[in-house]
C-alpha cells in the first residue's frame, strides 16, 4: 500500500502535476480534441486533391490550431456559464467573448498572412463560433444546475 503522505508531497512538489493543474484550470482537452478533429478533417478533404502530404500538413496545421482554440475558448465558456448567476448576462457573455476571441485571431491570422479576403474567410467561423459557445454555455450551465439541484436533496446539507 503506497504512503499517502508521501504521495501528497510529490504531488505537491512535482512540477508536471502542477503544469497539468494548471492547464486543466485554463484549457478543455476534449473540445480542443473534437475541434481539432473537426476542422482538420475538412481542410484534410479540400487539400486531398492536391496531394496527401499537402492536405496531411494542411490538417496539421488546422487541426493544431483550433486545438489550442477551441480547448482555451471553450474552457473560458465554461468558467462564465458557471461563475455569473445572472443567467441573462452569463448567455450574453459566454457567447460574444469567446466569439470575439476567435474572431479577431482568426482574422488576424488571415490577414498577416495575406488572405486574399480575410472578412470573408473569418465571418463564417465567427457565426457558426456563435451558435457553438451559446449551446456549450448551455449544456455547461445545465451541468451546474443538475449537480447542484442533487446537492439540494442530500440530507446533510438540509
Amino acid at each position: 500500500m503506497k504512503n499517502n503522505a508521501k504521495d501528497i508531497f510529490w504531488r505537491e512538489k512535482n512540477i508536471f502535476y502542477k503544469l497539468f493543474l494548471w492547464i486543466n484550470r485554463h484549457f478543455n482537452f476534449k473540445m480542443g480534441a473534437l475541434a481539432g478533429i473537426c476542422t482538420g478533417s475538412v481542410v484534410f478533404m479540400i487539400n486531398m486533391k492536391y496531394s496527401f502530404i499537402i492536405a496531411f500538413f494542411a490538417f496539421g496545421k488546422q487541426f493544431f490550431y483550433n486545438f489550442f482554440m477551441a480547448g482555451y475558448n471553450t474552457k473560458i465558456c465554461e468558467k462564465l456559464s458557471k461563475n455569473i448567476s445572472n443567467r441573462i448576462l452569463a448567455t450574453i457573455l459566454w457567447t460574444l467573448i469567446p466569439t470575439s476571441l476567435a474572431f479577431v485571431i482568426i482574422y488576424s491570422v488571415h490577414y498577416f498572412l495575406n488572405t486574399p479576403n480575410p472578412l470573408a474567410s473569418t465571418l463564417w467561423q465567427a457565426f457558426s463560433n456563435l451558435f457553438i459557445f451559446f449551446f456549450t454555455g448551455l449544456i455547461f450551465r445545465e451541468e451546474l444546475e443538475k449537480k447542484i439541484q442533487m446537492a439540494s436533496h442530500l440530507p446533510c446539507l438540509k
